[in-house]
């Protein structure tokens, strides 16, 4: 999903089980990513993981660019080379760099525009979002964080388990491997995972694995039962 809108409202605490990238073009707010509060301004980029959680404050209309998409979706050597930045980062683009970015995303939203129904626009935006990626992720300037005391402990745990599920769930993978991995009681992790989630562990594994079998059942040739265990399913 690639789309430019305004914000008038403030979001409260939510997480996604897709990546999405917030890019601030005008406006003022806060936003609060695992626990940390940044201003946010034009220049200003979010990345947010399916690991991460995340608040919106409005100060001010905030208009942004926000694109939204699945590991699958880009090439795994891109992946694996701006992994640094695909993890919960709150970034500043300034001078050339925002130049830069300002004219990459621009393109993303005239191709959309234009050319969403031509025949080769999933790959040329496949190619512009990997663009987009590999181009932050070489002019990254981390934003400086105020800490909010108190929250970041709490949503660094859940960050960290939803973390290892998402590096995990293709594999065979059960409520208490994940327990022993986190130092947690199997029970406290359950009741932990429900609360701060919204669905239980297995819900939750359920959800991932049907959401990339979906992504292959429509972009690949690959028959349904290798589907059925290459997402996990047994």
């Amino acid at each position: 999903m690639i789309e430019k809108h305004t914000l008038t409202k403030s979001y409260s605490l939510h997480w996604h089980n897709y990546y999405e990238i917030e890019y601030i073009i005008d406006g003022n707010g806060k936003e609060i990513l695992n626990g940390d509060l940044t201003d946010i301004y034009a220049g200003v980029m979010h990345i947010v993981s399916p690991a991460d959680f995340h608040e919106l404050i409005i100060d001010s209309p905030l208009t942004l660019i926000k694109i939204c998409f699945d590991v699958c979706d880009i090439e795994p050597h891109v992946f694996s080379a701006a992994s640094e930045i695909l993890n919960g980062k709150a970034l500043l683009f300034e001078g050339e760099n925002k130049e830069l970015l300002d004219h990459l995303l621009s393109s993303v939203l005239i191709e959309k525009q234009l050319y969403e129904n031509a025949e080769e626009y999933p790959l040329i935006i496949k190619k512009l979002l990997e663009t987009v990626i590999l181009t932050v992720s070489r002019f990254e300037h981390t934003y400086s964080h105020m800490k909010s005391g108190g929250v970041s402990k709490k949503r660094s745990e859940i960050s960290t388990v939803l973390s290892y599920i998402q590096a995990n769930f293709t594999k065979r993978i059960t409520l208490n491997e994940v327990a022993e991995k986190m130092h947690f009681s199997t029970s406290y992790l359950s009741r932990y995972f429900h609360e701060n989630v919204g669905m239980t562990f297995v819900q939750y594994i359920k959800k991932l694995r049907i959401d990339l079998a979906l992504k292959l059942l429509t972009n690949t040739d690959t028959e349904i039962i290798d589907i059925c265990y290459e997402v996990g399913f047994s």
